[in-house]
């Protein structure tokens, strides 16, 4: 659940290349140390943006907001989750995000940030979504393509401090059935549930999590537990996350 949350919040970061506004990332590199870092980009093309040749940013942090400085314009992303903007570094390898009328497209090598001692990092992370089209909501778009149309996730680690929580997870949706696999303490679950977007809500329901010819559904949502909060409610067979 914790990774789907994870999912969720990076794909809402990319919403600034997403439609209505289509554009191009590639070879995004970014190291932070607070108060400030730099980054690179061979290809940045967004609104009135067109860096089609390697450029060097300047990086800073203020407010929530991601402030990438160039001697012609500073370039200033909002609404990203806390694990990109509440941090003491950030280190991003490889970053490359296409949006266009057919589909989104986001691949990253490697992620990393820490905050108050405590640290996350996730590898190789992949996430498709089809079929977009303008409106006046990239983030409503993006969810509503991705959990009630189609959809492709797949991630090959994920971090906390030097613990592994998560490794070769996938995941895909189509008309809103979804299936996935990810291994976890050394064991590996593949399962089939539904997914939903709705308003400002996501909605997932696990109908099956297997491990071997074990069921674990009840032993997955019982772990789960300690992920409830105001925002994220777990009732087995639901898991509900408002944005």
């Amino acid at each position: 659940m914790k990774m789907l949350v994870w999912l969720v919040a990076l794909v809402l970061g990319g919403q600034s290349f997403a439609s209505p506004f289509f554009g191009e990332l590639k070879n995004f590199n970014l190291n932070y140390y607070q108060p400030s870092g730099n980054a690179q980009s061979e290809i940045l093309i967004f609104q009135d943006i067109n860096y089609q040749t390697s450029t060097s940013y300047e990086v800073e942090l203020q407010a929530g907001s991601l402030f990438l400085i160039t001697p012609m314009t500073t370039i200033q992303l909002d609404n990203l989750p806390a694990f990109v903007t509440d941090v003491d570094t950030l280190s991003v390898n490889n970053l490359n995000i296409i949006s266009h009328q057919s589909k989104l497209e986001l691949d990253l090598e490697y992620m990393s940030s820490s905050a108050n001692s405590e640290s996350i990092s996730i590898e190789g992370l992949k996430i498709s979504c089809t079929s977009l089209t303008s409106t006046q909501d990239p983030m409503d778009e993006i969810l509503d393509q991705c959990l009630n149309n189609a959809g492709e996730v797949s991630l090959g680690s994920f971090f906390e401090g030097s613990k592994q929580q998560l490794a070769n997870f996938t995941m895909s949706t189509q008309d809103g059935i979804m299936d996935f696999k990810v291994t976890a303490a050394g064991k590996t679950v593949r399962g089939e549930g539904e997914t939903y977007f709705d308003g400002d809500t996501v909605r997932i329901k696990i109908t099956k999590a297997k491990y071997g010819i074990f069921n674990v559904r009840g032993l997955l949502f019982k772990e789960l537990e300690s992920l409830a909060s105001e925002k994220i409610r777990i009732n087995n067979p639901w898991i509900e996350i408002d944005l």
